[in-house]
């Protein structure tokens, strides 16, 4: 038994990092249109350090899920999914990386001399949030549909 398993009776740690990210860069996504849908930029809080301990969490996330191929078991017919899984967390690790990166840098500069700033901060959320939803479909679909990574419960008393 792997001392990740010892530590919490889990496999590994994937499953308790990946929501953590998720919750932080909906929420930020979320501020950045209604930023958009009020007109007023000035008027709610910065998103960009949200999203930057949002993309390091998904960097641990992405890092964890890795490192969890080692120890689940999985079938022929999940190896598709997992792949897709894999290559889309990839893209997604590297857009929010990219974009929060941007974010931050053009926030002190930028933002406050541009008010158009708003608007590509809710697209560019956007656009992270379609592919961050469709790789957290993926790994859902893993779990649910093909069982990766759970353990059947035992029917003894």
């Amino acid at each position: 038994m792997s001392s990740e398993a010892f530590l919490l009776g889990l496999p590994n740690y994937h499953p308790l990092l990946v929501h953590f990210p998720i919750g932080l860069l909906v929420y930020a996504t979320v501020m950045d249109v209604i930023r958009v849908v009020l007109r007023q930029p000035t008027k709610l809080q910065n998103t960009s350090p949200l999203c930057f301990i949002g993309t390091l969490l998904l960097a641990l996330a992405y890092f964890s899920g890795r490192d969890a191929v080692g120890s689940v078991q999985t079938s022929g017919m999940a190896h598709v999914t997992i792949n897709n899984h894999w290559n889309l967390a990839t893209a997604c690790l590297i857009y929010f990386t990219s974009t929060t990166l941007a974010r931050t840098l053009l926030w002190s500069s930028w933002y406050e001399k541009q008010p158009s700033a708003m608007y590509v901060f809710a697209v560019t959320s956007l656009i992270g949030l379609v592919l961050l939803v469709t790789t957290a479909d993926l790994g859902g679909r893993l779990v649910y549909r093909y069982g990766v990574g759970v353990t059947a419960v035992s029917a003894s008393p």
